[in-house]
């Protein structure tokens, strides 16, 4: 996303969030290196840069935490215990992940 289009979406959040709410942004996770190899040759589609869209954000939000999520398609219905064990595990390292998840709270 456009810097300048993050600060007016971002101050449009602003705007509604009561002083200390919560914005949730979930995003493909950059460290991950098929996401990134993957969106390197996606035109239309770019990864949310940590370094770029988070400085964007510090004008409204603070960054209360970040968590890492590997995710397995929706076609699962119910994951057998180990997988959900291998899941937990994989959530742990950035590089595995295939989602970030920030939890942004108004200045």
């Amino acid at each position: 996303m456009d810097p300048k289009q993050l600060t007016v979406a971002a101050s449009s959040v602003a705007r509604v969030l009561k002083s200390g709410g919560q914005y949730l942004v979930f995003e493909p996770d950059f460290f991950n290196p098929y996401i990134s190899l993957y969106q390197a040759y996606m035109r239309e589609e770019r990864n949310f840069l940590p370094w770029r869209e988070l400085a964007a954000l510090k004008e409204f939000f603070t960054v209360d935490k970040t968590s890492y999520y590997f995710v397995f398609p929706e076609a699962f219905r119910s994951l057998p215990s180990w997988l959900v064990g291998t899941e937990r595990t994989l959530e742990r390292c950035p590089f595995c992940a295939g989602s970030v998840v920030y939890v942004l709270r108004k200045a």
